[in-house]
């Protein structure tokens, strides 16, 4: 199977997400979250932690790694990861 692709959804409220459902334009992502910002991707696993453990040293920790890896074994398309 292929790694999912993985993107990384900020909202005004200020929670970041993280969503493994395929959106084809970021316009949908809008649509669905009232209060969205921006997002990036869609990104491999490996690059969604490098960037995590890069832009956010001080709060991203080695749980949320493990977080973000067992949510790829759900049903669930999106993970809050933190406010």
């Amino acid at each position: 199977m292929p790694e999912p692709k993985l993107r990384i959804v900020y909202l005004r409220s200020g929670w970041m997400l993280v969503s493994k459902k395929n959106y084809p334009t970021w316009k949908q992502i809008q649509e669905e979250f009232p209060d969205y910002m921006t997002s990036l991707g869609p990104w491999p696993l490996s690059d969604v932690l490098k960037f995590l453990e890069d832009e956010y040293s001080t709060r991203y920790k080695a749980t949320d790694a493990a977080r973000i890896q067992r949510f790829l074994e759900t049903k669930y398309e999106t993970l809050a990861l933190f406010n």
